[in-house]
């Protein structure tokens, strides 16, 4: 099981899936992105410090080939941190910036 060391390019190269997580009930996928769209190789300095209230955090881990099928669940690891910032985007932070994860299912 992966710890929060993992880079964003070590999370997707590691697994045969692209990072998901589970949060209220919807499954959630990793984007690549920032909190404001651009790659995540294009962070700045300034990015490291941005705060976000953090509304929850990935307690449990499920092999990197697996979907999660909990809330607070990962494909990639234990102990991020998210903030949901609406139905269809949740932010994670990996190794201090925040990637933006996109709903993977419908929001009914």
């Amino acid at each position: 099981m992966s710890t929060n060391n993992t880079s964003e390019a070590e999370i997707i190269e590691e697994n045969s899936v692209a990072p998901n997580i589970m949060v209220n009930d919807h499954l959630y996928h990793s984007t690549g992105e920032l909190y404001d769209g651009r790659f995540y190789i294009e962070a700045k300095e300034e990015d490291y410090n941005l705060q976000f209230e953090v509304n929850g955090t990935i307690t449990s881990s499920v092999e990197g080939y697996e979907l999660p099928h909990e809330n607070n669940q990962s494909n990639f690891g234990v102990g991020y941190e998210y903030h949901i910032v609406d139905a269809e985007n949740v932010l994670v932070r990996i190794e201090g910036l925040w990637i933006r994860y996109e709903c993977a299912n419908s929001i009914d």
